[in-house]
């Protein structure tokens, strides 16, 4: 079972997510508000992964992805957005997000489930990072 800490700076945005994921195979908390998302990441199991429901403005969103990055506690915890059709090329594209990633609100129940599975073992940078081969000697 994967833990996760839905976050978003109103109630009503979490409850978009909120069935998705108390009905299937995750353990699921949420908190409103960036503070108290960061007071729960700090709080919570290892491995709990964050994921932010970005709806109608990124205002709320990068100031919440810049306090996560910033803490030493939680720099590394993989993050996973949600965000509004509006949002995803631009947060996915043009904004350089570590060790996150962005999909669309509509993402569906076998993508999100693989993502999650992703980014509970770890993240997403480790995905992206170039494998040597055990034959190639170091130059």
């Amino acid at each position: 079972m994967i833990n996760v800490l839905l976050i978003s700076s109103s109630a009503d945005n979490i409850k978009v997510s909120w069935r998705y994921f108390c009905t299937n195979d995750y353990s699921a908390e949420a908190a409103v508000g960036n503070d108290k998302a960061m007071e729960a990441l700090k709080a919570s199991k290892k491995g709990t992964v964050p994921v932010f429901y970005c709806g109608n403005a990124t205002n709320c969103f990068i100031d919440f992805y810049r306090k996560l990055r910033a803490d030493e506690k939680t720099a590394n915890i993989p993050l996973v957005v949600l965000a509004d059709i509006r949002w995803t090329k631009v947060l996915s594209e043009y904004v350089h997000l570590v060790n996150t990633l962005v999909v669309g609100s509509t993402v569906s129940g076998s993508k999100l489930n693989d993502i999650m599975k992703t980014a509970s073992r770890g993240g997403f940078e480790k995905q992206n990072a170039p494998r040597s081969s055990p034959h190639r000697k170091p130059r």
